[in-house]
Order: structure tokens, then C-alpha cells, then sequence
């Protein structure tokens, strides 16, 4: 169980800073400010990115959000489940 709740975290992590990154790119996207984009849990600069793919980024690290923070749920109900029938 917890090997799973670590690797839940880290993609929660991992798709906000994606997620962090992007709004940063859309923000900046009529300045000469470098792009980001994340790879594995690092920033690093990133040459043009379309603002459509910026969005479709978004949409993407979106769901990867929230299908992560679901196994953290599942996970939760899961222990729960099992403490309470052991007690």
C-alpha cells in the first residue's frame, strides 16, 4: 500500500508542475521569456511550443491529476475497508 501512495504522489506531483508549467507558458506566450516544459520532475527550457499544444497539454495533465489522486482514494478506502475488519 505504501509503495502505492508514493508512486500516487509523485504523479500527482509530476502533472502539477506540468500543470504549473503550462499555465506559466500561457502566461508568458507574448513574451520573449524561454518556455518550460517538465520532464520527470525537473523544469527545463523548451523551444516554442504551439499554444494549442499548450492546451492540449493542460487537458492531458488534467486528467493525469485525477486519475492519481483516484488511486489515492481507492487506496484509502481500500486500508479502511481492511482496518476495519481486522478491528
Amino acid at each position: 500500500m505504501i509503495q502505492g501512495l508514493s508512486i500516487s504522489y509523485f504523479g500527482l506531483h509530476f502533472a502539477q508542475e506540468r500543470l504549473r508549467s503550462t499555465a506559466h507558458n500561457t502566461a508568458n506566450s507574448t513574451t520573449m521569456e524561454r518556455p518550460e516544459c517538465v520532464v520527470a520532475s525537473e523544469v527545463v527550457p523548451k523551444a516554442g511550443r504551439h499554444r494549442v499544444e499548450e492546451a492540449v497539454g493542460m487537458i492531458a495533465d488534467s486528467q493525469h491529476f485525477a486519475a492519481a489522486v483516484r488511486v489515492v482514494q481507492t487506496q484509502d478506502e481500500m486500508l479502511g475497508a481492511l482496518l476495519d475488519r481486522e478491528g
